[in-house]
């Protein structure tokens, strides 16, 4: 008996510890001069390395650099993958996420989500040859995605039939669309829409499926209990949709100051479980 209650206790000291670090969040940023966020770096436009200056640019990449601003400290983007984000942020190796990660009850039982800052829906981008019109026109059929996405799941509710082939990125998953290794890829709508603009006229056609998978939110990820920070990212949020500037970043990577042309229809700084 005595023997469960110290390991009781350690493990309550442990938990404690790691919430008391995380509460310290803000202070580590500001004592440290920087603000480390962990963006993707191929998935245009929200965080993607210009080929030109091989510097990682995009709509989260500017987020991140909103924040640090506000804070007075430098902002440094550090890219990750889809696969390893949740954990470069759990391990401490990064402040705050910015990596285009979907709210969903599942992931907010780990970590921390910030009030959205991006609304989109998902589907399918698929090869004209196959002829599908529909979502439901999928099903049977041999489809990618990236590792780590959560329309893993929704797909094989959706289409219980299809074969799900995972890939490291999006862009890999596209290649093996083009070889006819699969008939479709998942994703953000405006992400298939960059791949589509990528590739040309050279490629196999393609198109876009109307249908949609789901509509998520996406907001800022801090490590769970960080809620000092995580009200700090949410009161930046507003400020920057109060001030007209959410929306001059939306049109310079994703609107009217864009090749893409979207529309937005949200609000930045909505509550990410609308």
């Amino acid at each position: 008996m005595p023997k469960v209650r110290i390991l009781t206790a350690t493990f309550a000291a442990l938990a404690a510890g790691t919430v008391f670090a995380a509460a310290g969040t803000l202070d580590d940023i500001k004592a440290r001069g920087t603000l480390v966020c962990g963006v993707l770096g191929t998935s245009q436009p929200y965080g993607f390395i210009n080929q030109q200056t091989k510097v990682v640019e995009g709509y989260e990449v500017d987020l991140c650099n909103a924040v640090a601003e506000s804070l007075g400290v430098k902002a440094e983007a550090k890219v990750t993958s889809s696969e390893a984000r949740i954990p470069e942020l759990m391990q401490g190796r990064v402040d705050v996420l910015a990596a285009l990660i979907s709210y969903s009850p599942q992931r907010a039982e780990q970590v921390d989500f910030s009030n959205s800052y991006l609304r989109e829906g998902f589907g399918f981008l698929v090869l004209k040859e196959v002829e599908a019109k529909r979502l439901a026109d999928l099903d049977g059929k041999r489809l990618g995605i990236n590792k780590g996405n959560f329309l893993e799941a929704l797909i094989k509710q959706k289409l219980p039939q299809a074969s799900i082939v995972a890939y490291e990125e999006q862009p890999a998953a596209f290649v093996a669309m083009q070889q006819g290794k699969v008939v479709g890829i998942a994703g953000r709508f405006s992400s298939l829409r960059v791949l589509q603009l990528r590739a040309g006229e050279g490629g196999r056609p393609t198109e876009i499926l109307d249908d949609p998978i789901t509509t998520q939110n996406a907001g800022f990820v801090v490590r769970k209990g960080d809620t000092e920070f995580r009200d700090y990212l949410n009161k930046v949020l507003a400020e920057l949709e109060s001030s007209g500037k959410a929306a001059a970043l939306y049109d310079k990577w994703l609107g009217s100051g864009s090749t893409y042309k979207f529309e937005r229809n949200f609000k930045v700084g909505a509550p990410i479980d609308e």
